[in-house]
């Protein structure tokens, strides 16, 4: 109904015997008539009876073929004429036949003025150099004085054949209708009276002497006597055929076309729409009419709007994709092609594809791999931190050996203490490794994120500075979250490091929280997430921003944007991995020019939920003392092994060594003292540390088990979460933290 009243043309349903079913809008605007006086007007109501004959035979033609086109005219309320192209065709209405006609009004062609230059010899010349057949028509003696020899090109009858008192029967053969040319004739003549104006013009079909099928254009002015008589008429006829056709084509393609199209013209306003764009933006047709093409382009300003024009006119055509603006305030991804035409009004001829949904799928398809990309990148990760967590653990061991037996003073000592102090800088770069690589042990407790916030804030304020402002909106009844809360401090300062960089000059840095929920469409948008609630954490900053390049990438392993020897690359992956550990969400949103948003999101849980952790005595800090308990050692890696049981016996510990779970039953066995501490890698060929620790306990029952791993994402820790009681050192660990470690196990009451 929308599309069937938007119509700019008048549209009118009425049945085989001309009673009114239906009208549009304009059809009762242009008429006068209210819809229930045309719905109850008799057949031919609104009909001119000049042609009565022509309606009765294009009825017959419809009837017969389906289709018809013809010019009539319409009687409007209070008798005005109105010259309309009729185009009728048969429809099912309500499940009878019907005829559905569009009208269009061709009053202000009817209007059009030409002047014949006086002198008819330059004129005739003029006229038939542009392919065109002059005439002269005398009324006084009804007959042609003079037509163009151009006219047998036109109607397959000569000049010759128009100048005989036989020139009505050809006008027959021409126009078969007869009336149809007279009536059409008088309509432009009474409009040239009308207006008082000297020239009329008309379009007419005809049949040429071939049978070939014609379309004319008669464009004449009136010669008056003294008397206001007509007696003359000078008037020239053109082969407008193919102007016709092209203008059905074009009604044709603009009216069915699923694709949204335009014309705009040199100053940018869009003279013409079809349907299908209306569709597509929810404006109206008349809506669209009044505005410029940068009013729906949502990519450019006026200014950039005329420089892309000035592109189109040196290049004829451009294909381009952009933004368009729909009514409701949302915006659509579309492809448009454009082609310019030059010549006396030049215009821009638009079709607009809407390619939402297809930039939708591309979207989803780049975050898909780039969640491959990351897993994958993520798995290479965790293994080199696991090998080079084992060869740290050697070489931070053998340091700690070799200086134990030295003096502080000793030239060796300070080069050990180098040693050591480099390798620890490469243990916390594995670190960030497996948190990137979400293969870092975290111990979560019940927690709420307001109160991790409100303990750093001091700390921010230090880290980003005087010259940037901390903003806090934190929702008072924010749900808790089961998280770690040093992991959780570790994303906040990361990014206010990442927000602090990015404003060299000062600016604002904000965080939010607030409870949301992700529905079904969230997640069929972000894949890999699941429907449920959630604690959002928004950081943003008004600093420089990203491009759509850098945003691809800011979470990859050693990509910075920084000076060489400025950053690692590793603090945005450290904050994915942690988040993804965490069973969370992350998302960037930056602008060049317009800051950056990290937005985080981690499953809610319930608010009376509590931690309840294990009691444990765990001795008072102290000195490494010596000590003489057995530890059975379990390490597959040779050297690891080795060093580990060299600095275990400088402890003064008795150290039962295996290389593998199989060794360490058969020692256990045969072991009839007390074995107070059982240290086992995770990962070893063959049966792994818990389930060898497990076997053990029932050979001894009171040992007490540390777990140890450089790899640490296995049984020991579902998806990386480090179960409550277990005891776990990740490698590589300084060898005075596995002293206390070991101290701390063992003084736990079982």
């Amino acid at each position: 109904r929308t599309l069937f009243d938007s119509s700019s043309d008048a549209i009118i349903i009425h049945d085989l015997k001309g009673h009114i079913l239906e009208v549009n809008k304009t059809a009762i605007k242009q008429l006068g008539y209210s819809r229930e006086e045309l719905l109850n007007m008799p057949p031919k109501g609104i009909d001119s009876p000049d042609f009565y004959e022509l309606i009765s035979e294009r009825m017959k033609q419809l009837v017969k073929e389906g289709y018809v086109f013809f010019e009539m005219e319409f009687i409007a309320k209070g008798g005005r004429k109105i010259p309309v192209e009729l185009s009728s065709k048969i429809i099912d209405y309500n499940g009878m036949p019907a005829v559905l006609s569009i009208a269009r009004d061709i009053t202000e062609r009817k209007q059009i003025e030409l002047k014949i230059q006086k002198n008819e010899q330059l004129y005739h010349n003029t006229i038939e150099s542009a392919g065109a057949v002059p005439y002269r028509r005398n009324y006084v003696n009804n007959s042609f004085e003079f037509i163009g020899e151009g006219i047998r090109a036109l109607t397959g009858y000569s000049a010759d054949a128009f100048t005989v008192p036989l020139w009505r029967s050809i006008i027959q053969e021409l126009v078969p209708s007869g009336k149809y040319s007279g009536m059409r004739e008088k309509e432009a003549k009474q409009k040239a009276i009308e207006e008082k104006s000297e020239s009329f013009q008309w379009d007419v079909r005809i049949k040429t002497a071939n049978g070939e099928e014609k379309w004319l254009l008669d464009s004449s002015s009136q010669i008056r006597d003294e008397n206001g008589q007509l007696i003359m008429e000078i008037g020239i006829l053109q082969d407008i055929t193919e102007q016709k056709h092209k203008q059905i084509e074009y009604q044709t393609i603009l009216h069915t076309s699923l694709d949204g199209f335009i014309i705009v013209n040199m100053e940018g306003n869009i003279i013409e729409v079809n349907e299908s764009y209306c569709l597509m933006t929810g404006y109206t047709r008349d809506e669209i009419l009044k505005m410029k093409i940068s009013d729906i382009d949502a990519n450019e300003s006026p200014e950039d709007t005329n420089k892309h024009m000035q592109i189109m006119i040196e290049n004829g055509s451009d294909r381009f994709e952009s933004k368009h603006k729909c009514k409701d305030g949302s915006l659509i991804d579309v492809e448009v092609s454009v082609t310019y035409e030059k010549h006396k009004n030049s215009r821009f001829y638009a079709f607009i594809r809407d390619i939402t949904e297809r930039k939708h799928a591309e979207e989803l398809q780049i975050k898909l791999q780039q969640t491959s990309k990351m897993e994958s990148i993520g798995r290479l990760a965790g293994g080199v931190a696991h090998d080079f967590n084992n060869m740290l653990t050697v070489i931070q061991g053998s340091t700690t050996l070799a200086m134990m037996g030295l003096n502080a003073n000793d030239p060796i000592y300070s080069r050990l203490k180098t040693i050591e102090e480099a390798s620890n800088r490469a243990s916390a770069l594995t670190r960030q490794l497996l948190a990137f690589s979400r293969k870092q042990i975290i111990e979560p407790k019940i927690i709420n994120l307001n109160d991790v916030i409100n303990n750093l804030e001091n700390m921010l304020a230090r880290l980003i500075g005087e010259d940037i402002k901390l903003q806090k909106f934190l929702d008072d009844d924010l749900a808790n979250i089961n998280a770690d809360a040093g992991q959780i401090e570790q994303v906040i300062v990361n990014l206010a490091v990442n927000s602090r960089d990015a404003m060299p000059n000062g600016g604002i840095f904000t965080i939010e929280t607030e409870n949301i929920f992700l529905d079904e469409y969230y997640c069929q948008n972000h894949p890999n997430t699941l429907v449920g609630d959630y604690v959002l954490m928004t950081i943003s900053d008004n600093g420089c921003g990203m491009s759509e390049e850098t945003k691809r990438q800011i979470f990859e392993p050693f990509f910075t944007t920084k000076k060489s020897g400025e950053g690692t690359g590793l603090g945005l992956a450290t904050v994915y991995g942690i988040v993804k550990q965490h069973n969370g969400y992350i998302e960037c949103y930056s602008e060049i020019g317009h800051g950056t948003t990290f937005k985080i999101y981690l499953p809610q849980v319930n608010k009376d939920s509590s931690f309840k952790s294990s009691k444990e005595n765990i001795i008072d800090e102290e000195k490494i003392t010596k000590s003489n308990e057995t530890i059975l050692l379990i390490e597959d890696e040779d050297i690891v092994r080795e060093i580990t049981f060299e600095f275990l016996k400088q402890l003064g510990y008795k150290v039962l060594i295996a290389e593998n779970g199989g060794s360490a039953l058969i020692i256990a066995e045969q072991y009839t003292q007390t074995i107070h501490l059982l240290m086992t890698d995770v990962i070893m060929p063959g049966l792994n540390g818990r389930e060898v620790a497990e076997r053990l306990l029932k050979i001894h029952p009171e040992m007490k088990v540390l777990y140890t791993s450089g790899y640490t994402q296995n049984i020991i820790a579902h998806h990386g979460i480090l179960e409550e009681g277990l005891n776990f050192i990740s490698k590589p660990y300084r060898f005075e933290t596995l002293a206390k470690k070991i101290k701390d196990v063992l003084a736990k009451r079982d």
